[in-house]
């Protein structure tokens, strides 16, 4: 079975596509919850922790949440029964978990309101990196029912999207970061760099144990010096630099760039690399 193609396409406007955060073929992975009018608030919840572990995960702080309401223009339908419990369920979702939220008119989808989830740059710029619309507007353009019993009951679809597209996402990381990724999410998790033809079967022991662990890691012994080695993994923002000569050869070790350096031997540096990459998986979601 062929995966899902998450590719959509939006006739941007030339003046405002820019890098990875506006482009005109974007990937998106977002969902579409048919539920009963009654479900909506634990939905809303369910989705705003998901983005809670998902930035946590990611190491985004958190962001500031902004209900996004209608206007006056054409692009909005204008239907009152769908915009106003849609907003009503809304509010009634933040209320009862305490969040605190801002309003800004104007910036709805053109079916109905949402949530948006703010974030800023180092730069200071402010963008939306996860969002959800309540939306009866489309149940009762497509005719949707669902039977409850012996009534046929109309749904309502909460749309949301915990991660912005992927590119948008991808930009958002590597601005807050700096270009240094997260262990587990790093290209390139170790870099291992040989000190002589001697080191080289070593090298490749500590590379093969590393993927053995699920780790990326990758061997740069290319005839450069070693400090020239060293600045391009720093450049590269690779986590974790490994250095292998014959001492650590002799001793099945590493010495390890990372903070200052140290000296582990390559089973404790497997270790110190997984623990680093799966940590984040052991944490409770808050």
């Amino acid at each position: 079975m062929e995966p899902p193609d998450h590719r959509l396409f939006r006739n941007e406007r030339s003046g405002v596509v820019g890098g990875l955060q506006r482009v005109r073929q974007m990937t998106l992975n977002d969902g579409h919850v048919f539920c009963a009018p009654e479900h909506v608030a634990g939905e809303i919840e369910s989705i705003l922790r998901m983005v809670g572990d998902a930035y946590r995960a990611l190491s985004i702080p958190a962001p500031r949440l902004r209900l996004s309401r209608g206007g006056d223009g054409a692009k909005y339908v204008r239907d009152p029964a769908a915009w106003e419990p849609a907003e009503r369920m809304i509010r009634v979702a933040l209320d009862a978990i305490g969040a605190d939220y801002l309003e800004a008119d104007g910036e709805a989808a053109f079916y109905g309101p949402k949530l948006d989830l703010q974030v800023t740059d180092p730069q200071g710029r402010e963008e939306t990196l996860s969002t959800f619309q309540v939306d009866f507007h489309l149940p009762t353009r497509f005719d949707l029912r669902f039977q409850r019993g012996d009534v046929m009951e109309r749904p309502v679809i909460v749309h949301r999207s915990i991660v912005s597209t992927m590119e948008r996402m991808v930009a958002h990381l590597l601005e807050v970061h700096d270009g240094a990724l997260p262990v587990w999410l790093s290209p390139v998790q170790v870099t291992i760099l040989p000190v002589g033809d001697a080191a080289a079967p070593h090298a490749q022991r500590v590379a093969d144990a590393l993927s053995d662990a699920g780790l990326r890691a990758e061997i740069d012994d290319r005839v450069q010096t070693l400090s020239a080695r060293v600045r391009a993994a720093w450049r590269l923002r690779v986590p974790y630099v490994a250095v292998v000569g014959a001492r650590e050869a002799a001793q099945d070790a590493v010495a390890v760039r990372l903070r200052g350096g140290a000296q582990l031997d390559a089973g404790a540096f497997v270790s110190l690399v997984s623990d680093a990459v799966t940590r984040r998986l052991r944490e409770p979601a808050r």
